[in-house]
């Protein structure tokens, strides 16, 4: 949550101090008795701990760098901090894999998905006519109060990817329903496209489809689509009708279009936090806190070697999802992530590297689980 946040005006974007740290920081006294335990389990999913190993080595030539050479496109980012609480999360999230049964676990989240997700519904309604309030300016979006750092693409993708936490489930249309009522509200892109892959990855288990389920899925999508037709939603409509051309997608393609030159000058990394610093070195001031793609960002972050890695953990991954049959509330949770990262995101989001500490301590807890039966039964 945002709430009151310290260094807010950062350009960096929100690397300020927020109540989730102080929290999560607190809940150290846990991890810390378990850290060899943890970094064991993390030994074994050895292309996370690789990511995170280049990310600390990239960011600490760039330290280096910055204070003993004079180089105009390397800097000392204090986004460095945020991937440093990135790996801590992710190291919670093993921990609680430890501790809590996976059931247990997940509706917990599920509780506290369904309360974020009605106070964003209220706070909608309570906000009605700024929302609907006739666009000022191209690119328009509603100016109000959020739960979720990164403004209303943010908080509406959030809540789309929990959705994912209820596969399986009845309540999954329901929560859907308000996601998708919420990405249409905030007029958001991704979070409105992200609805529809969400609805794919969990009704359309090909490993395991229910022919019902995926009628139901079809209705529900007709019944939004009919209600965005036959309400007064034009400007949204004209968001997907002119994308490329208007002021955000448009900035977006031209942040990545000098991706590839700002490569080449140091193909191995400039450092977690300094990709949208060393574009805007070669194409001006982009009023931008990031590239809003998390493969172009660890491209130019972490460098070649780390897109690598990123690519081989999505990989990773999947094939532990396949274990599960792609049925596990915090792997699909975390596939929507990786393909809603291709729009938006900074790779560094605390919730995404919670749920996958989680997902791959479970997967690793029921293999362990699997091992001892086999060897049992043997």
């Amino acid at each position: 949550m945002s709430l009151e946040s310290t260094d807010s005006d950062n350009p960096d974007g929100s690397v300020g101090l927020k109540p989730m740290h102080a929290f999560a920081i607190a809940m150290g006294i846990f991890v810390l008795p378990h850290l060899k335990q943890l970094w064991g389990q993390l030994c074994r999913n050895l292309i996370t701990l690789g990511y995170f190993s280049n990310g600390l080595l990239v960011s600490s030539v760039v330290i280096v760098s910055e204070l003993t050479i004079d180089v105009e496109f390397i800097r000392i980012s204090p986004v460095v901090l945020k991937f440093a609480f990135a790996f801590y999360s992710l190291l919670l999230g093993y921990d609680l894999a430890n501790r809590i049964p996976k059931d247990q676990f997940v509706r917990m989240v599920r509780v506290v998905s369904w309360v974020t997700l009605i106070a964003i519904l209220v706070k909608a309604q309570l906000y009605m006519s700024e929302l609907r309030a006739p666009p000022t300016r191209e690119g328009w979006k509603p100016d109000i109060p959020l739960f979720f750092a990164g403004g209303v693409n943010i908080e509406s993708s959030m809540m789309v990817m929990a959705a994912c936490l209820f596969v399986g489930r009845k309540s999954f249309f329901p929560f859907i329903l308000g996601a998708g009522v919420v990405s249409v509200l905030y007029l958001s892109r991704a979070a409105t496209l992200g609805c529809f892959v969400a609805v794919a990855l969990t009704q359309f288990n090909l490993l395991r489809l229910s022919i019902l389920r995926a009628v139901v899925a079809v209705g529900l999508i007709s019944a939004v689509i009919s209600w965005v037709f036959t309400n007064d939603m034009s400007f949204f409509l004209s968001r997907f009708s002119t994308i490329g051309t208007d002021s955000s997608s448009s900035t977006r393609l031209y942040m990545l279009s000098g991706v590839q030159e700002a490569f080449m000058r140091w193909p191995l990394g400039h450092g977690a936090g300094n990709a949208i610093y060393t574009v805007e070195t070669l194409q001006g001031d982009l009023r931008a806190g990031n590239l809003h793609n998390v493969f172009a960002q660890t491209l130019l972050d972490f460098g070649v070697q780390g897109l690598i890695l990123w690519i081989l953990l999505i990989a990773n991954h999947l094939r532990q999802l396949y274990f599960e049959k792609f049925e596990c509330p915090l792997g699909l949770y975390t596939l929507l992530y990786f393909v809603l990262s291709l729009i938006q995101f900074t790779g560094l989001e605390t919730f995404f590297w919670l749920m996958l500490g989680s997902f791959q301590g479970y997967h690793l807890r029921s293999r362990r689980v699997d091992a001892v039966f086999d060897a049992s039964s043997n």
